[in-house]
């Protein structure tokens, strides 16, 4: 940089902040060949590049002040929120004319962005590799850009991303990049669990995928009931709901976490059809307490469909025998198999089958 410029540049700094950017990255550019600029300036260019930073601008120029100058030591949550969205952003140049804006539509988020063109450029927000780049004419016709318009990333930085992701208490841009790869697709990980979660609530997310998210997280939930997130997801998701098309999953989270009433209240609604017998034994058995439970039509029908498969327990078979009546013959086979476990009801049940015998 010229030294009558740089004399300018320091008693007539009144230069807007496009040209500021351009000017502190010519130095950076030349600081081998001019290091007395680039040390007189250093520390008003680290200064200007966190205002713009704060503010979540990105251009050409800043991206290399951003690279060249930001540190840990000054890193902050709302720099990371700027960095963020750096980190994100695509510049655009259309070379058709007539071109009014760029529409960026992603296929999992419900809200199109629209960014005017300038000059045939625009920056636009890019989360990941399932997008569509539309460029709409005065008219308002729709073209797919990609024939006519290039786009290139600004910032692209290991260094910066990691540093990023460390101070970002929301990382919802992030969230959308690293968790939804392709259409419709959700790469479940233990490990990233609580980034699902995250995920699952954004409001961005059309209800499709988000669909399509809780029903991955509930059948891997269902396989792994011990992990830490287990119980925070289904505190997030409508348990009624997805037992209408996940029967079978629902029951095995909601007996490996042992809400054995909430399941119960599932099986009364839905059925037992998809639910696995060992899960509704211990379920029976769960709620046949010591305490003496009230007659209950559906616990009742549970008990027998389980004591028909032959697997039940002295609750569910002194349950039965205190309140079933119905087929003789499984009346005989329940009574048998209280006198096997010498059950203190075996009379009451015996007094039973002898009345059923009798009205025969």
């Amino acid at each position: 940089l010229p030294k009558a410029i740089r004399l300018y540049f320091v008693y007539h700094n009144t230069l807007d902040t496009t040209r500021k950017a351009s000017i502190y990255a010519a130095i950076i550019h030349n600081r081998e060949q001019d290091e007395e600029s680039y040390a007189s300036y250093r520390k008003v260019m680290e200064l200007f590049m966190e205002e713009q930073l704060a503010e979540g601008k990105i251009s050409r120029d800043l991206a290399l002040l951003y690279e060249t100058l930001l540190e840990e030591e000054v890193m902050n949550e709302k720099l990371a929120a700027g960095l963020e969205k750096a980190l994100f952003t695509y510049e655009v140049t259309c070379d058709m004319p007539g071109l009014r804006q760029l529409i960026v539509i992603h296929k999992a988020l419900e809200q199109e962005q629209q960014v005017a063109l300038q000059d045939g450029k625009a920056l636009v927000q890019i989360l990941n590799s399932e997008h569509v780049l539309l460029a709409e004419d005065r008219e308002g016709q729709r073209y797919a850009a990609e024939p006519f318009c290039h786009k290139k990333k600004l910032l692209e930085s290991e260094k910066l991303e990691t540093l990023c992701r460390n101070y970002l208490p929301s990382r919802e841009r992030f969230l959308i990049h690293d968790c939804m790869t392709g259409e419709k697709e959700f790469p479940v990980d233990g490990s990233q669990m609580a980034n699902y979660l995250q995920l699952m609530n954004l409001k961005q997310i059309k209800a499709v995928y988000r669909r399509e998210l809780q029903e991955k997280l509930l059948d891997w939930f269902a396989a792994h009931p011990d992990h830490p997130e287990a119980e925070h997801f289904l505190q997030q998701i409508d348990c009624c709901e997805m037992a209408e098309e996940h029967m079978g999953e629902m029951a095995k989270l909601l007996a490996g976490l042992d809400h054995y009433q909430e399941l119960y209240d599932l099986v009364s609604i839905y059925g037992m059809e998809k639910v696995d017998l060992s899960i509704l034994v211990h379920m029976c058995s769960t709620l046949l307490t010591e305490e003496d439970r009230e007659e209950d039509k559906m616990l009742l029908a549970v008990c027998v469909c389980c004591f028909e498969q032959k697997l039940y327990d002295e609750k569910m078979l002194a349950f039965l025998m205190k309140h079933y009546e119905g087929s003789l013959e499984l009346m005989k086979k329940i009574w048998y198999a209280g006198r096997t476990f010498r059950l203190s009801s075996f009379a009451v049940s015996y007094t039973h089958l002898r009345a059923h015998e009798t009205g025969r």
